[in-house]
């Protein structure tokens, strides 16, 4: 890892010496798809956007189909973009149990894909803070700020020292953080203003899949969908830069 890791994280659950010997490397060809791109919470939209149309032709779904577009265009990586509902009873709202329910799903697209090799789940943040606007200009562009996301499947016990979640294993842990470092020193480089900081959590997400996984939030509920969208075309030369598709 580059210098600069420490200014990286939201919230350092791990050691810092763990992250320093991490590495990355994906062999992949550019036949069929190995891009899999899908939503959790697929119903989260943006601030002028109505919820009727959520889950739908709105919100994440529009920013990732943005990210189907340029990858498959400019990158020639071919992209499977699932939309799937796994709210509750038609729920608008996160009531809980989303990953639960998101995991067979995915889990059985990936299957039946064995040629995908890198999986994003895209959201939007809530901030529940009107006067935070997670907002650059990028080209002549106002482009919501990202941010990575990943689980470490620890917690702290009475005695304050990191130890595992009983219930929640992941085999992929040291090569989703990889990927979301490199990520994030390569939007440093490029995009800094743009790039919010790694926010690590105790829990396991929709990461655990395949080595190569990423949970992305691209802006907040405060953002326009339009900005929101304006941010994939440099988180796809992130992505570009992370795994080699410029050479």
């Amino acid at each position: 890892m580059t210098d600069g890791t420490e200014n990286a994280l939201e919230s350092p659950h791990l050691p810092r010496s763990f992250f320093h010997s991490l590495s990355l490397s994906l062999t992949y060809t550019q036949t069929n798809t190995h891009t899999y791109a899908f939503h959790t919470h697929a119903e989260e939209i943006y601030e002028d956007e109505s919820w009727d149309d959520a889950g739908t032709n709105a919100g994440v779904i529009l920013v990732a189909n943005e990210l189907e577009r340029i990858l498959e265009e400019t990158y020639g990586i071919e992209v499977l973009h699932v939309v799937a509902d796994f709210y509750e009873n038609g729920s608008l709202v996160v009531t809980g149990g989303e990953y639960e329910r998101m995991e067979p799903v995915i889990q059985q697209v990936i299957d039946d894909n064995p040629s995908i090799q890198i999986a994003i789940d895209i959201h939007r943040d809530s901030l529940g803070n009107p006067d935070l606007h997670l907002m650059t200009e990028i080209d002549g562009q106002e482009t919501a700020k990202i941010m990575f996301v990943n689980g470490v499947c620890m917690r702290r016990d009475a005695d304050n020292n990191l130890i595992p979640q009983q219930f929640l294993v992941s085999d992929y842990i040291e090569d989703n953080l990889a990927f979301s470092l490199q990520a994030q020193m390569a939007g440093l480089t490029y995009y800094p203003d743009m790039m919010r900081k790694i926010y690590l959590n105790q829990y396991r997400y929709s990461t655990h899949m395949l080595p190569y996984s990423l949970l992305l939030e691209v802006g907040a509920d405060n953002n326009s969908v339009q900005e929101a969208i304006n941010a994939m075309t440099p988180f796809a030369q992130i992505l570009a830069q992370v795994f080699g598709w410029d050479n």
